[in-house]
């Protein structure tokens, strides 16, 4: 797309209230082009996807984008930013602080290790980010280990993409999940060692994990939200992990936790 191109399209989008997904697949954008069209996008109150896939957006443009859509002027939130497979790196991180979209996909932007530990110091902020795709960025075991333990001070992701990257299987993942995090619901390795355990924590965040951990609710309700638990999944497992958080609830029942295994 021409630089002349760019600018038509940004000032349309500047006044427009109608095109709420916009692809612009492989279109050779660059960083300049990038930050005109975040110019136009600024006064955009309602476009809520935009796909910029297979494009040359580095992190200066891939920054100017998020900070866009991250506007508190908004009429409706942006849900999808897809800038996979372009030539971001670690800089990106100025932005996802702020990241107020429900998914950024940055897939097929190869990191170094010095990025990745960059994205995880901004996850560890606790931005309002609920979705990140990162599969294909040449993550290795030591930066998803950085990642995980940003994890453990994160409370809004609900789901983190990180297929086709070489994490091992010292990558922190599920003692982050055993111990700390308890809002994540969806992980995507390829380490198919980790799929049963990870499966039955995601279903106990899904069901709440953290009001267990953290309410004071009054014991009289006790009774009812791990009926409810135990009848949804048909899981013991489920029902003791919920125990295990709150040991003192087994006195409702009687008997011990490691009777409840």
């Amino acid at each position: 797309m021409t630089h002349d191109g760019i600018q038509a399209l940004a000032d349309a989008l500047a006044n427009n209230a109608n095109v709420h997904i916009l692809h612009l697949w492989d279109n050779d954008i660059n960083d300049e082009q990038a930050i005109i069209l975040s110019h136009g996008l600024r006064h955009n109150r309602r476009l809520q996807q935009l796909h910029a896939t297979r494009n040359r957006i580095g992190s200066s443009g891939a920054n100017a984008l998020i900070k866009a859509f991250s506007s508190c002027q908004r009429a409706v939130p942006m849900r999808v930013l897809d800038l996979s497979f372009n030539a971001i790196n670690g800089e990106v991180a100025e932005s996802l602080s702020e990241a107020a979209l429900e998914k950024l996909s940055l897939d097929g932007n190869i990191l170094s290790h010095q990025d990745t530990l960059a994205i995880a110091q901004a996850l560890a902020t606790n931005p309002p980010l609920h979705c990140l795709h990162l599969s294909r960025s040449n993550i290795q075991e030591s930066g998803c280990r950085a990642i995980a333990e940003a994890l453990r001070l994160n409370t809004n992701l609900r789901k983190l993409a990180m297929l086709r990257n070489p994490v091992g299987e010292n990558n922190g993942m599920l003692e982050t999940l055993r111990h700390y995090n308890r809002t994540l619901q969806d992980l995507s390795l390829d380490t198919p060692y980790m799929a049963k355990e990870t499966v039955f924590w995601f279903q106990w965040n899904m069901e709440g994990r953290k009001m267990v951990a953290e309410s004071n609710l009054p014991w009289s309700l006790w009774p009812h939200i791990l009926a409810r638990v135990s009848g949804h999944y048909h899981e013991r497992s489920i029902v003791f992990g919920f125990l295990s958080s709150k040991p003192e609830l087994m006195s409702l029942f009687g008997t011990h936790i490691q009777d409840v295994k």
